[in-house]
């Protein structure tokens, strides 16, 4: 098994972490009474920030800053593999696609469970890319909301 391979899974699984920007951030579901949660869940805006976010952390990727991306993970990514690890195996596995053309938002969903996942609060995004050469892609992306209150990428897949 090559290298980029074996990053695969911990990449497809685990993943990065990109804060959003204030103002930005999908909101996290509220406690106390119903009323209250009813008027505190996310809303299409929230949606909305979440798939702007997105496209701005996969903008380093595109731009082959993947230590950057890195630099911004969850904790359970960086203490899964490391940096070094991560540079090469994404920068591998991006290789075969190319230069971005167009990214279009194409899924969007919001779960607290995920397959061999720790429960928690989840937004899932997924894009359709189209590269150079005419070569297309899924991406996507999962954002966990961390102890700290912050959402951040905790899975990256492209196929």
């Amino acid at each position: 098994m090559n290298a980029a391979r074996h990053l695969a899974l911990p990449l497809t699984v685990l993943a990065l972490a990109w804060p959003l920007a204030a103002g930005a951030q999908p909101t996290a579901p509220a406690t106390g009474d119903a009323a209250s949660q009813a008027a505190e869940q996310p809303t299409r805006a929230d949606d909305q920030a979440t798939i702007d976010g997105g496209k701005k952390w996969l903008e380093l990727i595109d731009a082959g800053k993947t230590g950057e991306a890195w630099d911004h993970t969850a904790a359970s990514l960086k203490s899964a593999v490391t940096r070094n690890d991560w540079v090469g195996g994404v920068s591998e596995i991006r290789k075969p696609y190319g230069k971005l053309v167009s990214r279009t938002p194409s899924r969007f969903a919001r779960t607290h469970t995920l397959p061999d996942a720790p429960q928690g609060d989840y937004a899932i995004v997924e894009y359709e890319s189209t590269f150079a050469g005419g070569k297309s892609a899924l991406e996507q992306l999962t954002w966990k909301l961390e102890s700290d209150g912050v959402f951040r990428i905790a899975g990256y897949f492209i196929r």
